[in-house]
């Protein structure tokens, strides 16, 4: 039981990680559209 919750714990901030990055990929790319435009 102690290992499921660890391994769940490990999982959701791997998650959070990753949505971080994406976000963050997200940004730049928007910055990036943002410089075509001029």
């Amino acid at each position: 039981m102690i290992t499921f919750h660890y391994s769940a714990k490990l999982f959701s901030i791997n998650n959070l990680h990753i949505n971080k990055l994406s976000l963050h990929r997200k940004q730049k790319n928007k910055a990036i559209v943002e410089l075509k435009k001029i």
